[in-house]
């Protein structure tokens, strides 16, 4: 039989065949199923986008809370070590509230239990500890082995470091420190043009440094003088209160030894010091706590040092002798606030440009007077002293206050430009 050529279908025919059997009949079957896989294909791919984004943002916030709260300068506040570490808690705990289930979160527990040891929160951390070992048993710190205990059985690494939480938590409570009580036989009445300060005494532990101030405020010699230096911590805008200093000599309005200068103020005085004693490394720099002040040539015997951030200053301990603490009383602790975030010339708007505030930087502006200082004894003042004390105790000014100058402006002691150097003004001959 001959093939007929006519017989055989083009591949148009073909086409038209294929699509009048399988794709007209089941054309809307087709597109639905096509659409599905479409769907699917870009809803996988949508996953993978936010699960990406999603890992991204977690691990993107572990790594900020785990550097929150450091500080690579250091601190004077012996308080920031805790706050840092209650800070990366707090952002730590948030992440995980967010990510209850995701990977980041034993890791973001791992830290929260660092966090809280590092900040003496022992109970916390072994709580902690506690639930990321129920809710992630496979996390390397409960399922990888460390060392042998002290019984010789295997431990995991989560048992290793709740062995060191408890041992830290022993003997934080075996050295914990207990601040002494001043004595409040004799008490110091010091008042100043922003309030009063009451003060009791470590006459046991600093009896030297306590006769000396007795024997300064019986004596006037604190009469008249300025607070002449006060730190704070932080930024400008939010300042902590750390400490000011008082009673140098040439803070005095009038009198041996004054200076108009508050940049002078400070300056070291070889001639007067006095010995360290027992109160330097058995009390501690805390608020209140009134030290000798340390100059170059030794501790001060005359001018003294409070301490008033909220957690105390502990570069200070061992430092310089405490001899006093403000006691809490009379508004003493809202007048050693007020002292401690008084203004200065480095933070009062009007000096900003001054270039010569950096000189003085840290002195009151305006300045804060102490009015008097004088002793107690029973709620009675004490005999001997050697000025006119009709005014103790009493919220009235002194009579000089009436007299003192405006504050002076860091550009008043500016260094004075030198003359030119002309023939009616020629250069001084130099030695010969």
């Amino acid at each position: 039989m001959a093939l007929n050529p006519d017989a055989i279908p083009t591949s148009e025919q073909v086409r038209e065949t294929l699509f009048d059997r399988f794709y007209y009949p089941y054309q809307k079957q087709i597109f639905l199923v096509g659409s599905v896989i479409a769907i699917a294909i870009v809803s996988v791919l949508a996953l993978r986008e936010i699960r990406g984004r999603r890992q991204d943002e977690q691990w993107s916030r572990f790594e900020t809370a785990r550097q929150a709260g450091r500080s690579n300068g250091g601190s004077d506040d012996p308080n920031a070590g805790r706050a840092g570490a209650d800070e990366r808690i707090t952002l730590l705990r948030r992440l995980v509230q967010d990510f209850p289930d995701d990977p980041v979160t034993p890791f973001a527990l791992n830290d929260i239990v660092s966090a809280q040891a590092e900040g003496g929160r022992f109970d916390e951390a072994l709580q902690t500890l506690g639930d990321l070992r129920t809710r992630f048993p496979k996390y390397p710190l409960n399922s990888e082995s460390a060392d042998s205990g002290s019984g010789g059985q295997k431990r995991s690494l989560a048992d290793r470091l709740e062995a060191q939480i408890k041992a830290e938590k022993e003997w934080a409570s075996a050295t914990q420190y207990t601040h002494p009580i001043p004595s409040s036989k004799v008490l110091a009445l010091v008042e100043t043009t922003v309030g009063s300060l009451w003060l009791g005494f470590y006459e046991e532990q600093a009896p030297q440094h306590v006769a000396k101030f007795f024997e300064l405020a019986k004596s006037g010699y604190f009469n008249g003088t300025q607070v002449y230096h006060v730190r704070t911590a932080g930024s400008p805008d939010l300042p902590t209160p750390m400490l000011f200093e008082a009673g140098s000599a040439a803070s005095r309005f009038a009198g041996p030894g004054a200076n108009p200068d508050p940049g002078t103020h400070d300056k070291d005085e070889p001639t007067d010091t006095i010995e360290p004693e027992d109160a330097r490394d058995a009390i501690r720099q805390l608020r209140g706590v009134v030290s000798s002040v340390s100059m170059p040539s030794g501790e001060s015997a005359r001018r003294f040092m409070v301490i008033g951030a909220e957690g105390g200053v502990a570069r200070y301990n061992g430092q310089t002798t405490p001899f006093a603490m403000v006691l809490d009383r009379e508004g003493s602790m809202s007048t050693l606030e007020k002292i401690c975030r008084a203004s200065t010339y480095g933070t009062d708007k009007a000096f900003e440009k001054d270039a010569e505030k950096f000189r003085m930087a840290n002195h009151p502006y305006p300045p804060i007077w102490i009015r008097r200082v004088s002793l107690w004894r029973d709620e009675k003042l004490e005999a001997g002293h050697t000025w006119d004390t009709k005014l103790a105790g009493q919220p009235t000014p002194e009579a000089w206050e009436a007299t003192l100058p405006p504050p002076p402006k860091p550009a008043e002691f500016a260094p004075k430009p030198k003359d030119p150097v002309t023939p009616e003004n020629p250069a001084p001959e130099g030695p010969k």
